[in-house]
């Protein structure tokens, strides 16, 4: 072939022009890399991070089918569980303030016939007690059954009131007889004359006495499902509810115990409401 059809060569590249372009694009690459590392870290650092798929998911798909808002649900019924709870703390305060009482010995309150005679009118002693006093009389006694109807299984309770110092009791035991056929051959000691005149007993009513020892709660303290008798004693002496008291026969501080547990419940649902409330709004917060 001649010279004159032979084509010219071409520029040839430089040599490890290949290898420098391959070098910059892999700085490139790992200059990316190491910028989206750093915005990670930043994330994370500041508790953002990545939203939860399927708490955002599910949070999404909850709203979309109920038509509102779940966490907005599970705030208003937490704020019920907890006003429900602490109203019946509050109801049972005095119940477990006397159960903490443990095992104490009962307050000696003596006989109340000679405190009365001595001129006291106020008992020496704190509400929610545990309590044994000796001397009271009985007045407008009433009793009846609690629990099932048959005479085997119900409970029998038995009310009635101390005039010495407004004290409404609550036993059991059967009440002592009375010598009624005789009232007008009773002789009363003069210390009992007020007594009569007020209109607060009558005479054979002064003649029998009897011992409790129990729980002694002011008026002002009583529960709702202890306030039914002292309310009816009170409108039959015409006096304040608050201002009597109620003693309750054989209550000891340990048979409250059952109140503990209720107290003990009800703080843990306040607690595990209030927790699963905070869980629900940190989730929602990460998932917007």
């Amino acid at each position: 072939m001649s010279e004159k059809g032979a084509k010219p060569p071409g520029p040839q590249a430089p040599e490890g022009a290949g290898g420098e372009a391959s070098d910059e694009d892999g700085d490139k690459k790992a200059q990316l890399e190491a910028l989206f590392a750093a915005w990670d870290e930043r994330g994370r650092a500041e508790g953002v991070g990545e939203a939860e798929p399927e708490v955002d998911d599910e949070l999404r798909r909850a709203r979309l089918a109920w038509g509102f808002d779940p966490l907005r649900l599970w705030l208003t019924l937490t704020l019920l569980g907890a006003a429900l709870c602490v109203w019946l703390m509050a109801s049972t305060r005095y119940e477990v303030a006397y159960w903490l009482q443990g095992d104490a010995a009962p307050v000696e309150l003596g006989d109340l016939g000679e405190r009365y005679k001595a001129g006291e009118r106020t008992l020496p002693v704190e509400s929610n007690r545990y309590v044994h006093a000796s001397g009271l009389f009985i007045t407008h006694e009433s009793e009846g059954l609690v629990g099932r109807g048959d005479d085997a299984g119900a409970d029998t309770r038995r009310f009635f009131l101390c005039p010495l110092f407004d004290i409404v009791v609550r036993t059991s035991k059967p009440f002592p007889d009375k010598p009624f056929h005789r009232a007008a051959s009773i002789e009363v000691d003069a210390a009992w004359v007020d007594l009569l005149e007020k209109k607060r007993a009558f005479p054979y009513d002064l003649t029998v006495t009897t011992e409790i020892t129990g729980r002694l709660v002011r008026g002002s303290e009583v529960s709702r499902w202890h306030a039914k008798p002292v309310v009816h004693f009170a409108q039959v002496t015409r006096r304040d509810p608050r201002e009597l008291w109620l003693l309750i026969d054989g209550d000891r501080p340990e048979n409250y115990a059952h109140f503990a547990v209720v107290w003990g419940a009800a703080v843990l649902v306040l607690l595990s409401s209030f927790g699963l409330l905070g869980r629900a709004w940190v989730r929602r917060r990460r998932g917007r």
